[in-house]
This record gives structure tokens, C-alpha cells and sequence, in this order.
């Protein structure tokens, strides 16, 4: 775990509440936006704490240079600021949560496991502003939802919350095979490239 914001009290805090906790492990501090990147490149965590608003040097573009220089790196967003727009900007470039701070320090240290784990994590006070960010012509993302059997909605849900193929298949008494099966359903009826693109998608479209 990497933890990026320009005020080092915070990011005490922050350490301090994950440290509580025996599954996460703080392996270092960022001050700006370019030394999280350094950083992450250099550590390679598994997940990057990063805050959006760091002085000259800030989220947004460490999250970009994340996504192209350390894709494996899951960035998880921890902010002050509510703007949808910058809820917009941080899923399209990849974000697997986003955070406020006004968020709890057990929420913390669960969206740290969750993310860490696969799945993806959303302040609850910004569920209502899903609708403001899904990409693509209107309509189009609720088609792939309809076009989902009982099974895979099930599937997205269990994908989501960070479960393995083999978790997945002993929940829906299945074989891993079949659980494979139905990801690369899932991904062609949602018009998703990526696996790992299936967890905010089904944020989006509330099905998670």
C-alpha cells in the first residue's frame, strides 16, 4: 500500500488506521503527484492511495501516468472534493475506487481490501452521480445489463466484491471453466475490453 497526499498529516492518519489492520501492509509515502508514480514504479504496490489534489504536481495526472507506466498498480482514490466531474475523470482513467474524506477508517481499510482484491469501491454519498458518469450513448450500457442471464448478474456481483474464479464457481456451484465461460459473456454483451473493466461497469450500471 502507497500512500499519496500533500499534507503528511493526513497521510499519517491515513497509515496509522491501515496499519491496523494485519492484511495491509504501508510500504510508502508520496507527497505530489510525480513522486507517487516514482514510487510506484520503484515499490510497485498493490494498491495506490492517491488524493487528487496535490499542489502543481496532482492526482489526475499521476493517474494517468499509473495506468500506462504500472498498470497492475490499483489506484484508489481518497479526496475531499465530491464534483462529479472529477468522479467522471478518475473512472475513465482507471481508477479502481473513489473515496471521500469524510469516509470511516473500518470503510478505508475494507475499499483497501476490496480494491486490493479486484473489486471496486465508491463513496456511497456519490452513488447518485452514476448516472452523470457512464460513458457511451445513452442507453447503451442498460442493453448489456438486459442482455445479462441470472447467472452472470450474479457473476458481476461476485467479480466485483474481489472473489476469485474459484470463489466464484463455488458460490454459483459451477466449474471454474464455466465461470470463465460467462466472464467472456459478460465482457462481449457489455462491450468491455478488459476483465478488470467489469467491476466499475457494474458499479455504473448498479449492479454491484
Amino acid at each position: 500500500m502507497l500512500i499519496a497526499d500533500d499534507f503528511v498529516l493526513l497521510r499519517g492518519g491515513v497509515e496509522a488506521a491501515l496499519r491496523s489492520h494485519p492484511g495491509i501492509e504501508v510500504v510508502g509515502h508520496a507527497e505530489n503527484g510525480v513522486e507517487a508514480v516514482s514510487r510506484a514504479r520503484e515499490l510497485r504496490p498493490d494498491v495506490l492511495m492517491l488524493d487528487l489534489r496535490m499542489g502543481a504536481h496532482g492526482g489526475m495526472e499521476a493517474l494517468d501516468a499509473c495506468r500506462t507506466e504500472v498498470p497492475e498498480v490499483k489506484v484508489l482514490v481518497l479526496t475531499a472534493n465530491e464534483n462529479p466531474d472529477n468522479l467522471r475523470s478518475a473512472i475513465a482513467a482507471g481508477a479502481a475506487g473513489f473515496l471521500t474524506k469524510r469516509t470511516s477508517a473500518g470503510d478505508l481499510r475494507e475499499a483497501v481490501l476490496t480494491v486490493a482484491g479486484g473489486g471496486f469501491v465508491l463513496a456511497p454519498s456519490l452513488v447518485g452521480s452514476l448516472e452523470e458518469v457512464a460513458p457511451g450513448p445513452p442507453g447503451a450500457e442498460r442493453t448489456g445489463v438486459l442482455a445479462l442471464t441470472a447467472r452472470q448478474r450474479k457473476l458481476v456481483m461476485l467479480l466485483s466484491d474481489g472473489l476469485t474464479d474459484a470463489e466464484i464457481a463455488g458460490e454459483l456451484f459451477v466449474s471454474t471453466r464455466t465461470v470463465q465461460y460467462d466472464v467472456r459473456q459478460v465482457k462481449e454483451k457489455a462491450g468491455l475490453a478488459h476483465r478488470s473493466e467489469i467491476a466499475r461497469w457494474a458499479v455504473i450500471n448498479s449492479l454491484a
